[in-house]
């Protein structure tokens, strides 16, 4: 029999939605709800190597004394591990610049500082703040008590982290010069330095059924987080079980502590308790007694892969008009793509921060080809970096203008926009940033942004329009 007629037997079995239920009540993955075909490849997995026949016994085996073991090893088969080292470069932008420097300036007192890290999969969320922990406030931080907790519903996940053992893949987000810095080589495998282990522990936590927080030591003593991270595991709830979870999430919290969810978080509504704080290319979520949003600018970004670059809002007028919301889009202006190997020797150069290398390997490429859309955007990137924000701005534009299909060009010039206060331009880049998405499957990857996806992208252009609006009320009085 077929993989395929496998499946297809399984979900017609007459104990199969009776299954689905338990699993989805109990797990609270509700990402399986409409996935049947998904879910029964992964139940048969389990009965497999139960020797289990039918969904009627499974069921049976998981409300048995070894249910909740059972329920365990099932979970390992239902989630995914894709994750890496830095992932969301935005949001590690916002630890670096925003959270951490307020944390640290609210408690000088107690000198303590505590993170949750939940749905933690193999373990480089938790890690990736311990390393920015030590490598950028080690002075300011020296002599606290830091503690951070992971926690995961998939035990073989906790298994692999608590080892501190990657592959190459898990490095795409971060810069060669602290993956060397921080992990040994050893074999195939990275092998993380015990100095970054130290502060991390690994605990196996539901967020559905387990008690809040999950650690003895935080219910017992009263103590609550500074910090909760949540970003790779909304995808699974429901909006209903993940509010709840917010709710829950806001009682764990200190007064002023922040919560980071990922780019697909349902919608704003759930966030009533919290204060909104938009930073470039991302939403925070501050627990504050009066809600309200504001927008951040920080001090001067660091680059990243795609730091939003500073820019005016009132374009050239030798460049047209940006794309008119919502009038169907022109055809895009393609080129001929840099070559792969020169590009990506660019970024590296980048990467490492050799600025002024990278601008004039910006500049050799666009004497090959400058009508590339692509390059011209990545320069504005160096040219901001370097302070020279007006070439950095004719860069962005001339990019728009040449392909006014550009995603990320509308977005990042959304962003600013947003941080200029002026929302009504603002809402019109969004707006052409969804109109162009519209086109693109949620999978298609973005792999100058980090690698979010299409999907995570229209969920985080809804977020950064219903933010704008919200402002444009404010700002006008209206309600």
């Amino acid at each position: 029999m077929s993989e395929t007629s496998a499946r297809q037997e399984l979900v017609s079995h007459v104990d199969f939605q009776r299954l689905k239920q338990y699993i989805v009540k109990s797990t609270g993955l509700h990402y399986f709800t409409d996935k049947e075909a998904d879910l029964a490849e992964r139940v048969s997995r389990r009965l497999a190597s139960l020797r289990i026949s039918d969904c009627g016994a499974y069921l049976n085996q998981l409300a048995g004394p070894r249910g909740k073991h059972e329920l365990e090893l099932l979970a390992a088969e239902l989630t995914i591990g894709e994750t890496y080292f830095f992932r969301h470069t935005e949001q590690f932008d916002a630890l670096r610049e925003q959270i951490i420097p307020d944390i640290i300036a609210r408690n000088q007192n107690s000198r303590s500082l505590r993170i949750w890290s939940a749905g933690c999969s193999y373990g480089a969320e938790p890690y990736s703040v311990s390393i920015l922990l030590k490598t950028h406030f080690a002075e300011q931080l020296q002599g606290w008590d830091v503690s951070i907790l992971a926690t995961d519903i998939n035990t073989e996940f906790l298994a692999m982290a608590r080892e501190g053992a990657y592959d190459e893949w898990a490095f795409r987000g971060t810069p060669a010069d602290l993956k060397l810095r921080c992990f040994t080589q050893v074999g195939k495998k990275w092998m993380l330095a015990s100095e970054f282990k130290k502060d991390v522990s690994f605990v196996a936590h539901n967020l559905i059924s387990d008690p809040f927080p999950p650690c003895e030591s935080f219910q017992s003593g009263g103590l609550s987080f500074d910090l909760i991270l949540c970003r790779n595991v909304v995808i699974y709830f429901s909006q209903a079980d993940f509010s709840q979870i917010v709710g829950r999430f806001e009682n764990c919290l200190t007064d002023g502590g922040w919560l980071l969810v990922g780019h697909a978080e349902p919608n704003l509504e759930m966030f009533d308790a919290f204060c909104l704080v938009s930073v470039p290319g991302a939403i925070l979520y501050q627990r504050n007694s009066s809600p309200k949003l504001t927008v951040i600018e920080p001090a001067p970004l660091a680059f990243e892969e795609w730091a939003a670059p500073i820019l005016n809002d009132t374009p050239p007028s030798i460049w047209p008009e940006l794309l008119p919301v919502p009038l169907p889009l022109p055809t895009p202006v393609v080129s001929a793509p840099a070559p792969v190997s020169e590009f990506d020797n660019v970024r590296k150069l980048a990467d490492q921060g050799q600025w002024e290398q990278a601008d004039v390997g910006c500049q050799n490429l666009l004497r090959l080809d400058n009508h590339n859309s692509r390059v011209h955007c990545f320069h504005a990137l160096i040219l901001e970096h370097l302070g020279r924000s007006a070439d950095s701005e004719q860069a962005l534009r001339r990019a728009i203008y040449l392909d006014r299909n550009s995603v990320l060009a509308h977005y990042y010039l959304g962003v600013r926009q947003q941080l200029n206060r002026d929302y009504g331009q603002a809402a019109r880049s969004f707006g052409n940033v969804e109109l162009l998405l519209a086109k693109l499957d949620s999978a298609h990857v973005f792999g100058d942004a980090d690698g979010m996806t299409a999907g995570e992208m229209r969920q985080t252009v809804r977020m950064q329009l219903e933010a704008v609006k919200a402002c444009e009320r404010r700002s006008t009085g209206r309600p």
